[in-house]
């Protein structure tokens, strides 16, 4: 025995081992569902579950199994409603106290109101409605409260009756919520119909929970002839087999008629000859020396280890099927970016090609850009020679400077309306070649050229005159011819310089093309599911790391 409690002791310590991996999680995780939130807040309240000092034996089984009356038996009176008609509809729970008490807790968000009550009028807050079509239980309760002076309960126990199940799905769905918070479970069954599938579902299930903390009334045998009632007991052992584990017995089984128990009990009279009330009394003796023994404390653990563990096991598979559906939902939108990344890049190469189309259409233009400005500088300057201007030296140079400012702004402007749907800056076309233009094409190969054939322009009717009649040369004849030359020369240049420019702006397009290559962008929806998926995959690994220390804790529970 002083080695069982040495070994109680060590497993509380590994126990608290346990801390760590609730600390591990934040359990105000910022997380999208609310079913996320409610699976890790009951894995929060599990952990106060661990260390509760009160242990819970929850009463469960279908409607009208006995529950109330086998748990009056156990209170020595007739304390829960019992009806023929009527069944118990509120979660009842019965703790220990010197003086008696009824409390009815009420909702009261975001807590619970507490409601004292008398006793006789308990009926009214327990039992279910059955005036309708459909049972409906006491509104506005969550559960009833009972103190007792009672020995059974002195050692921090508290017995619990449960609603039915099976019948009503929201009643049915409170008694497991109860069942979830229980050390040990007691399913009642009727000895008339026993196990049904249902009922068995229902054992293997809380057995699955609860580590195997499930032990069996057969009640109302006194109903079974006396001869078969054996063989019913065995029947159930049979069926149940598999069932429980070594401290509660595999399965173990009471066979009991609560009401000839309790009759008896109620009576004052002990008979020891009274079958019924000698397995009451020997089930009631069970509990007690379950819950006395450090077997009690393994009993205790087992039951919340297994409760802790089931939450763990629903989140995780929780957690698996948003994680398939996240790694899903991320294959999505990352074709949807691929997608969308060939479509930006088809359509910037669209751009980029178009530019280089009406670039090349610029080139193009340039010879007849180039013979337009030329055809109207040279008609302008055959006009200001035939007209005798004393100026026309100095006069056509201005025009010439003129005809370049519109060579040279015509070709920028149809460069950058042919890079209009690129942001690109382009340069501006050599200033200085234009005015070097400028200065040669008329002040050095025409004006000097005319000053040197008839002198200076005070002179210049004299000269004209001179050169037709004594030189047999036409001056203003040839001052055109010359300035027609110049200007072809110039323009010649000005073409190839231009060229020169077109290839400059191909060469930036070329680094724009490279340079603004349509990247993949990572959408704020991809972001958020990739997010989803860490977050998914770190709540798998900590559930699978919960479970596995729970596991090695439990085979030393075992």
């Amino acid at each position: 025995m002083e080695k069982l409690y040495r070994k109680m002791t060590n497993l509380q310590g590994k126990l608290a081992s346990l801390d760590k991996y609730f600390s591990a999680i934040a359990f105000d995780y910022s997380l999208d569902l609310d079913e996320e939130k409610a699976l890790l807040a009951q894995i929060k309240a599990a952990r106060q579950l661990l260390w509760r000092t009160q242990k819970q034996i929850t009463f469960f089984g279908v409607f009208k199994a006995g529950k109330s009356t086998l748990l009056n038996g156990l209170l020595w009176q007739k304390i829960l409603p019992s009806r023929t008609n009527r069944a118990t509809g509120v979660v009842t729970r019965i703790s220990y106290a010197d003086r008696a008490s009824v409390s009815v807790i009420r909702p009261h968000l975001p807590t619970f109101h507490r409601e004292s009550v008398q006793l006789q009028n308990l009926e009214q807050y327990i039992l279910l409605d059955v005036s309708g079509k459909t049972a409906k239980a006491p509104e506005q309760i969550e559960s009833v409260e009972i103190e007792l002076p009672l020995s059974l309960l002195q050692n921090n126990c508290s017995l619990v009756d449960t609603p039915g199940l099976l019948d009503n799905p929201a009643l049915t769905e409170r008694t497991y919520q109860e069942l979830e918070r229980s050390d040990l479970a007691v399913l009642v069954l009727s000895a008339e119909k026993l196990l049904s599938q249902a009922e068995r579902d229902a054992a293997k299930k809380v057995h699955e929970q609860l580590n195997g903390n499930i032990v069996f009334i057969v009640n109302r045998i006194g109903a079974i002839d006396p001869e078969e009632r054996e063989e019913v007991v065995k029947w159930a052992k049979t069926s149940l087999a598999g069932l429980g584990n070594r401290w509660v017995g595999k399965p173990q089984i009471f066979a009991i008629d609560a009401k000839e128990a309790l009759s008896a009990r109620i009576s004052g009279l002990v008979d020891r000859t009274n079958e019924h009330l000698q397995e009451l009394l020997a089930f009631e003796s069970w509990l007690q020396n379950l819950f006395n023994s450090p077997a009690g404390e393994r009993v205790v653990l087992l039951s919340r280890l297994g409760i802790l563990n089931s939450h763990l096991q629903q989140a995780h598979g929780y957690f698996q099927i948003k994680l398939a559906q996240m790694q899903a939902e991320v294959i999505i939108l990352e074709e949807a970016a691929k997608d969308d990344l060939k479509t930006r890049q088809a359509s910037f190469k669209k751009i980029i090609s178009k530019a280089n189309l009406q670039l090349l259409a610029v080139k193009n233009e340039l010879r007849q850009i180039g013979e337009v400005l030329r055809a109207g500088f040279t008609k302008k300057a055959a006009a200001l020679i035939h007209a005798h201007e004393p100026e026309w030296a100095s006069k056509l140079r201005e025009i010439w400077i003129s005809a370049c400012e519109s060579y040279k702004s015509s070709v920028e402007n149809k460069t950058k309306l042919a890079l209009t749907q690129i942001d690109l800056q382009i340069p501006q076309l050599n200033q200085a070649f234009f005015e070097r233009l400028a200065i040669i094409g008329i002040t050095e190969d025409v004006t000097t050229k005319i000053s040197r054939k008839i002198g200076s322009s005070s002179m210049l009717a004299a000269s004209r005159w001179l050169g037709r009649n004594v030189f047999g040369v036409d001056v203003k004849q040839e001052n055109l011819e010359a300035v027609r030359k110049a200007a072809y020369q110039a323009f010649s240049g000005l073409r190839a310089e231009t060229e020169n420019y077109l290839k400059q702006v191909e060469d930036l397009l070329v680094e724009y093309s490279q340079s603004h290559q349509p990247k993949l962008e990572t959408p704020p929806s991809l972001i958020e599911a990739r997010q989803a998926v860490q977050r998914y995959n770190y709540l798998i690994s900590w559930c699978e790391d919960f479970q596995s220390a729970i596991k090695n804790l439990k085979e030393e529970v075992k």
